[in-house]
């Protein structure tokens, strides 16, 4: 069963250049792009695990290609500041796969960086 990350923390994603954060608790506003950021998002967070075995300030880059469906073709480790949590990251995105998609096809991005912050 998925569970979802109860203690917050802080995703930022990058699409050409173009960084968008946000938090659990954090509005944005709703156009496309901010709607595909959001999804995004919570499809990681879902399959991270409820109790994370990493110290609250670890991070985590994430580099990912996919295709038009949102099926993931490639999956690369950055940076990480520690096994683990690299390893939960990564499981967290294959879990997700296929990514949700933009409802704007245009808004699509194939290379997408996910930057996981735990803050405990």
């Amino acid at each position: 069963m998925n569970k979802v990350l109860r203690s917050s923390c802080l995703i930022l994603l990058i699409f050409f250049g173009n960084d968008i954060q946000a938090t659990e608790s954090q509005e944005m506003k709703q156009g496309p792009l901010e709607r595909y950021t959001t999804e995004l998002m919570s499809a990681v967070k879902t399959n991270l695990p409820e109790t994370p075995q990493v110290s609250n300030g670890e991070s985590c880059r994430v580099s990912i290609k996919q295709d038009r469906s949102g099926y993931i073709r490639e999956l690369r480790v950055l940076k990480c500041s520690s096994g683990t949590l690299g390893n939960l990251v990564m499981k967290a995105i294959i879990a997700a796969s296929p990514l949700p998609q933009p409802e704007n096809s245009g808004d699509f991005q194939e290379d997408v960086t996910i930057v996981y912050i735990v803050d405990n």
